[in-house]
This record gives structure tokens, sequence and C-alpha cells, in this order.
């Protein structure tokens, strides 16, 4: 293919409308949940990284779905990634408008209208991408309601009470789980269609984690950051290691086609 044509391929993937719709309806959602204040643009900022990861795991299990046709992985593969990047220009462009707020407690209309619309949005691109089936996996489920009770428990039985840096657990969570996952999925190296849903409990083991997240960080702020007082979503906490995740799952479906063939 031509460098042209390449170069418009790629062009259309990044100016794609609907990640675009997407990714300012989420903004204009968690500034809803803020009130709309400037002094709640830190929600945006904390919250639109694992949003865009959050798209990017929902496009990579609708594309383990179809794992055992490895024409459909680089078209769905260059949609999802998309929303990262436009994420990392929304914050890019509010980050030095941000102010840390005198008190994270919204007021209850705010966080629930600005529940009301992310959901929304989330369970739209879920029916509009992977389905609803694909997105409900129990295994995942366990391994995320298994750590957020043992972290609970830990905190009665030591007295913690309302502790603090509930959101690098739930990070925690998320990538405890994913490598649960990916251990699942070493035995099937050789079997692409076995190594699909080993990857997806790794992929939705980080999606729940991160909804979580999302959910605590509206309702519960003040038990979110950590003991230096800030909120660990940033690109470098979040998106790089995910991204990093990301490259292993890849590394595993071309080790699986390369010995199917």
């Amino acid at each position: 293919m031509p460098k042209e044509a390449n170069l418009y391929v790629t062009a259309a993937h990044l100016f794609n409308l609907t990640p675009m719709v997407i990714v300012a309806s989420l903004t204009l959602s968690l500034a809803a949940a803020g009130g709309f204040s400037r002094y709640r643009i830190n929600l945006i900022t904390d919250l639109i990284h694992p949003l865009m990861i959050i798209l990017v795991l929902m496009g990579l299990v609708q594309m383990l779905t179809d794992v055992a046709d490895p024409t459909q992985i680089g078209p769905i593969l260059s949609v999802t990634l998309t929303p990262t990047l436009w994420g990392l220009v929304v914050v890019a462009i509010l980050t030095p408008f941000a102010r840390t707020p005198d008190n994270l407690v919204n007021p209850l209309k705010f966080k629930l209208l600005g529940t009301v619309l992310l959901t929304f949005i989330l369970a739209s691109c879920v029916f509009i991408g992977p389905g609803v089936e694909s997105i409900i996996n129990l295994e995942a489920a366990s391994l995320v309601t298994g750590g957020v009770i043992l972290f609970a428990l830990i905190d009665r039985v030591s007295g913690a009470g309302r502790s603090m840096g509930w959101a690098t657990r739930l990070l925690g969570i998320g990538a405890a789980g994913f490598t649960c996952g990916v251990l699942a999925a070493l035995p099937h190296l050789t079997q692409p269609q076995g190594l699909g849903p080993a990857m997806a409990v790794s992929l939705l083991s980080l999606l729940y984690s991160l909804l979580l997240l999302c959910v605590a960080r509206l309702w519960l702020p003040e038990r979110m950051p950590d003991t230096s007082g800030h909120v660990p979503t940033s690109f470098t906490a979040l998106v790089l290691p995910a991204l990093f995740g990301i490259s292993i799952l890849f590394a595993f479906l071309a080790a699986a086609f390369t010995n199917m063939n």
C-alpha cells in the first residue's frame, strides 16, 4: 500500500467521529458530576484516563471474541486505541486549569447526574461493541470482589476505619487479576480458541477494577487519594502499565497464531 494511503487510513481512524463523540460525552459527564465548577476539573483529570482504558479494554474483549480470525485484529485495534489519544488531549488541555478543591465531596444531585450519564454512555459502548455477554465474566468478578473484601477486612482488623489509598488498592487488584489471567493463558499459546477466554479474564479484571475506581471517585472521593493526597490515575501511573499489558496480550496472540500456522 502506498505511503499516502497509509497516512489516509491512519487519519481516518484518528478522526473517526464515534470515538471523538464518546470521549467528549464522557468528559461532559464528568463535568456534570463535578457541578461544572472550575475546581471540579480535578474530577475530569482524575478519571478521564481510567475511562479511556475502559473503552480500550472493551474493544480488546470484542477482538478476543474473534481471535480465531486474525484479519479482524488490526481494524478493531486501530479504532480501540483511538480514545486513549483523545483522552491525553483532554488532560493536556485541562490540567493547567485544575485546582485542588477545598472539599472533595460533591452534592448528591451532581453525583447522581454524573453516575447516570456515565452509566448510559458506557452501556451504549457495550451494546454497540462487544455485547453484554462478552463483558460479564464470573471469574474476573470474583477476583475483583475478593480483593475488595480482603482489603476491607484488613482495614477492619487493623482498626484503620475509613482508610485512604483505595485508588491504589483498586489498581493493584486489577493488576493482580490481569496477572492471574496471563498465567492461565500460558498453557493455551498453541490454541488460540482457548487463549481468548483466558485473556478475557485478564482484561475484564482490569475493567471491573477501573469501573469501581471511577464509581468510588465519584461517591467516596475522600478515600481515593494516597498518603500524598494524589489519585494515582495519571498517564505514567495508569496508561503506560495498561499499554504494557496490551503488548503482552499481542505477544501471546502472535505466538499462538505462529504455532497454529
